[in-house]
């Protein structure tokens, strides 16, 4: 940690989507691997923590980015924290729309990669553990109760 970071708060992923539901549910499934997890309900406020220019300052290893958001959308908030020297983090774009070009233009903006929903817990293990979030004892938790197929049918959406 830096020097500079002294009124920082420290998480392993923050998730940035204008759906409470789906904060909660990404949140539910990071928590689940014994990961540490903050949310952001759009664009803006995720540019004003990650970046400590808002009341609270995170630091974390993972951002995972909704695209479409009201206020500031994923690409604009991608942009400004690449933009920003005192983001240093991993950003994953999160999109419901799997087309090349939506994908490609999302990366454009400095996704490091983009998941495209539905987002399966094994999914999402595989994304911690690719950017060293998850280690090797933490990869044996057990997952969580099956999530109800309402709650899976939203992370569609």
């Amino acid at each position: 940690h830096d020097p500079d970071d002294v009124n920082a708060e420290y998480v392993d992923v923050v998730v940035v989507d204008d759906s409470a539901m789906n904060r909660n549910l990404f949140v539910r499934i990071i928590e689940s691997f014994g990961v540490t997890c903050s949310s952001c309900e759009n664009g803006q406020e995720a540019v004003d923590v990650l970046t400590g220019s808002g009341d609270r300052f995170i630091r974390c290893q993972i951002v995972l980015m909704d695209k479409e958001m009201p206020v500031m959308d994923g690409y604009a908030a991608t942009q400004a924290l690449r933009n920003n020297p005192t983001f240093r983090g991993h950003i994953i774009g999160i999109t419901g729309n799997a087309l090349t070009t939506q994908v490609s233009e999302f990366l454009s903006y400095g996704v490091d990669e983009v998941i495209t929903k539905p987002v399966k817990r094994e999914r999402i293990g595989a994304m911690l553990r690719q950017y060293g979030v998850l280690q090797q004892q933490q990869q044996q938790q057990s997952p969580p109760a099956p999530l109800s197929a309402t709650l899976e049918h939203l992370l569609n959406e």
